[in-house]
């Protein structure tokens, strides 16, 4: 049974090891709506909870009356269809009680992977 699957995308090959997805996490889909009262209110669901490797991609101070710590990473998952079909803007993730904001899902091969591009604020 092979330990990874190798993906190539023209003369570049990028292998990505199931060993590595050490991570369990939640894909969860945030809906606002608005209540009788008129009030916004949020409705929240767990898509999947999956396997996944996590990649720190940059870390970033913005100072604008208060100090904002800015953490990009990325999360690479096998293919799930409910979370490759939903709207990025309705979704977060939760790695061991961290939030993290999606801004961007990225398919991998062909229904292989997926790589999940967040941010975690602090």
């Amino acid at each position: 049974m092979p330990c990874c699957d190798l993906i190539k995308f023209g003369s570049m090959a990028e292998q990505m090891y199931i060993g590595k997805m050490d991570r369990r996490i939640a894909i969860v889909k945030r809906i606002k709506s608005k209540s009788t009262s008129g009030a916004d209110s949020y409705t929240e669901t767990t898509l999947a909870t999956v396997w996944a490797e996590k990649k720190e991609l940059k870390s970033e101070e913005a100072v604008d009356d208060k100090v904002v710590t800015i953490n990009a990473h990325q999360f690479v998952i096998r293919f799930h269809p409910e979370i490759a079909s939903e709207k990025v803007q309705h979704l977060y993730l939760v790695d061991e009680n961290d939030e993290y904001d999606i801004y961007g899902v990225e398919m991998v091969g062909r229904k292989q992977f997926i790589k999940i591009n967040c941010e975690r604020r602090e």
